[in-house]
């Protein structure tokens, strides 16, 4: 196994709370954004989303994404002190390919350099969707250890399936939840960044987690390929099977940025019973999906501020995600 990487910065929003702290209480609160958004009609109804009411209806799906970004990555990065002069390595995971416009980059990077300065950010793409963060924090992983003069690498995710464009293009597929889809998604929106630190580098504050491991597997038959078909879960079992080597024990809880499709609920059943020595007793399991919804690239980083912010002392989490193309990917975290 690697060294553990030192996660030293967070930053979270979402509908329900434009920073970490206010969105992780709002969550623990029970508190939800699901709204219905009546202009769009699928053959089960309107479109319902986790959506945040104060931003224009109309805005783009670049527009909305980034909207979440800003906030995310000001409070990531408010206790980082001097980066230095190197640019800082920032390693994206971004929406899927297959539905809904594409988030224009160029843009995008420009509203995240005008919320990191004086910071110049280096832009890395990996994987995408909501698997994409655990490739990006391997990705960043490597650049931490490897010779050179990097102190920090950003990882983070955003996204957003409730602008007008993508909510239509699921809404016109049928895959919304709704009377023709009792399977379907309830779409919503949001972002997370993470800041790693090299582990022989002087921090600028007490590591919030460890990093203890990444893995990235690929799903043979992905949700968006299997239809009717039942997928062995080959994918998600491989990753926790690379978790397991070089750790012993069980971890205390697991945290999901699955969505709540039957295909999700029964690929994890399959990965757990092949690793049940691996998985907590009694299980405990928090998901992302109940109370945002799918959020698409930012599941993944979500999912990992909502682990870093539940540790306790002398506990280790598992969290993990799939994303529809077939990217896999899990960690483990742990507190310093």
């Amino acid at each position: 196994m690697t060294p553990p990487i030192p996660i030293v910065g967070v930053g979270m929003a979402c509908p329900v709370g434009w920073h970490s702290a206010s969105a992780l209480a709002a969550l623990r609160a029970g508190v939800t954004r699901f709204t219905e958004v009546g202009d769009i009609i699928g053959p089960g109804g309107p479109a319902r989303a986790s959506r945040l009411a104060a931003l224009d209806p109309a805005a783009t799906r670049s527009e909305r994404a980034a909207a979440f970004a800003r906030p995310a990555l000001h409070e990531a990065l408010a206790h980082l002190g001097d980066p230095g002069e190197r640019p800082l390595p920032c390693f994206l995971a971004t929406p899927e390919p297959d539905l809904g416009p594409p988030l224009d980059l160029a843009a995008l990077l420009r509203d995240l350099a005008d919320a990191a300065p004086p910071l110049r950010l280096e832009l890395h793409r990996g994987e995408s969707g909501r698997a994409g963060c655990f490739a990006a924090l391997r990705a960043a992983t490597r650049r931490l250890l490897a010779p050179g003069e990097d102190r920090f690498a950003l990882v983070g995710g955003l996204d957003s399936l409730a602008d007008p464009q993508t909510l239509a293009a699921l809404a016109d597929r049928d895959r919304l939840l709704g009377r023709s889809n009792l399977d379907g998604v309830l779409p919503g929106e949001g972002a997370a960044f993470l800041v790693l630190m090299r582990p022989t580098a002087p921090a600028p504050r007490a590591p919030l987690a460890r990093l203890l491991a990444t893995a990235v597997a690929r799903e043979p038959l992905p949700f968006a390929e299997a239809g009717d078909r039942l997928s062995a879960a080959d994918g998600l079992t491989a990753a926790f099977h690379q978790l397991r080597d070089g750790f012993t024990g069980r971890v205390d809880e697991v945290f999901s940025g699955a969505t709540g499709a039957a295909y999700f609920g029964r690929e994890f059943s399959h990965a757990y019973l092949r690793n049940a020595a691996l998985m907590p007793e009694p299980l405990r399991c928090t998901d992302v999906y109940s109370a945002l919804g799918d959020v698409g690239a930012a599941a993944g980083p979500i999912a990992v501020v909502r682990a870093i912010a539940s540790l306790a002392h002398n506990h280790t989490v598992l969290v993990h995600a799939s994303s529809d193309t077939g990217a896999v990917g899990a960690c483990l975290l742990a507190r310093p």
